[in-house]
């Protein structure tokens, strides 16, 4: 039966990744009845490889949502997809806020699709990824820290977190709303775990997860440097940095990349994480019932559903003695990239010279002809 799959995350599960290898792979897939269509809209600071965000999607005018435009969009989109099923039995959309679509408040979604799916003559799978929820939430304070002009400490991130977002990460009631929606069959539960990725990969898994065979001919997309997480010291530094006055989101970047380029060694030199072992604990214990019921009674393959984390490694310290060294570090690669951008200077003005004299030259040839 001709399928749709929703890839709705959850966020920080190596979404951003499959979805460039399905792009990457577009053509290839489709050799093999798997469409991962374009829909052809763009959504501002949205990738376009994330094709399933027509379906959460907000519009704005000014202040005020353009809900006639949302539905718009949202028509146009599903009927890409129903022309796709006139050639192909698989189509894939992907969107990590589809996720957030499971909250109660916006469920209605999944009404809407189950109706276009019996209207459309095909049925309807979701593959969610899940993540532990202390790995998560140190992940996306990474992230936060790297990518935005944010400066808050640690300690306030877990604090807003246990404000706002424990039932965001409350799997077991999500996952529940669509086992009752779409039938238990078709809610396909995998493990970010990528030590236990079927065939070492979150690529193979997730074509594993499709149900589909893995072919040679697939090319793996490039690694994505916004991707990288900072690791030892580096988040840090960075997080200190976004207290400068005036920095702007393309000096965040720089200094992000900068950072990354010696994010790996920091990260070896001094192996921590952001809990304690009594807090890690104490965070997930919020979530131990929720995570066995996922275990037990969803995917049912007699395992918890996350692994133990390596108890043995320390809280980080901002005063651990490797931070001196990543200091210099970062002192010495401004001075190299400054080097190195002056280098790149000098020769561009010694070809902006050279091209100067040739065209003074050709000028004075020319000026002779003329006068004789």
């Amino acid at each position: 039966m001709k399928t749709l799959y929703l890839h709705i995350g959850t966020p920080k599960t190596g979404t951003t990744s499959i979805q460039e290898f399905m792009v990457c792979n577009r053509e290839a897939l489709q050799q093999h009845g798997i469409c991962y269509p374009d829909i052809q809209k763009k959504f501002a600071n949205i990738s376009p490889n994330r094709n399933g965000h027509f379906l959460v999607c907000r519009l704005w005018e000014g202040d005020q949502r353009n809900k006639t435009k949302e539905k718009e969009t949202l028509e146009k989109g599903m009927q890409i997809i129903k022309e796709a099923f006139e050639k192909y039995d698989t189509v894939v959309l992907s969107d990590e806020h589809l996720w957030w679509a499971t909250s109660s408040h916006r469920k209605g979604l999944w009404k809407y699709l189950k109706n276009q799916a019996a209207s459309g003559k095909f049925q309807i799978k979701i593959i969610c990824y899940l993540r532990r929820q202390d790995d998560y939430i140190s992940s996306h304070w990474n992230q936060f820290v790297k990518n935005n002009v944010n400066h808050s400490g640690w300690e306030e991130h877990v604090e807003r977190f246990l404000e706002n977002g424990v039932e965001r990460m409350d799997y077991a009631e999500k996952l529940e709303s669509l086992i009752q929606t779409f039938g238990e069959g078709n809610v396909v539960i995998r493990r970010f775990v990528p030590k236990e990725f079927y065939g070492g990969s979150i690529y193979k898994d997730f074509m594993y997860a499709l149900g589909a065979e893995w072919y040679e001919e697939y090319q793996l997309p490039e690694e994505n440097d916004n991707n990288r997480a900072l690791k030892g010291n580096t988040f840090e530094l960075k997080r200190i940095i976004n207290e400068l006055p005036g920095i702007n989101e393309q000096e965040v970047r720089q200094i992000g990349h900068l950072l990354k380029d010696f994010s790996e060694l920091s990260g070896s030199e001094y192996k921590s994480r952001m809990f304690s072992e009594e807090e890690r604990n104490a965070f997930m214990e919020r979530f131990a019932e929720g995570n066995e019921k996922v275990a037990k009674e969803m995917i049912k393959d007699g395992k918890p559903l996350f692994p133990e984390e390596d108890s043995t490694l320390e809280k980080w310290d901002s005063q651990n003695p490797y931070m001196y060294r990543d200091l210099v570090r970062f002192i010495g690669m401004v001075y190299l990239e400054l080097e190195r951008r002056e280098c790149e200077l000098e020769k561009r003005v010694k070809q902006l010279e050279t091209r100067g004299g040739i065209v003074k030259k050709v000028y004075h040839k020319i000026g002779r002809k003329l006068h004789k």
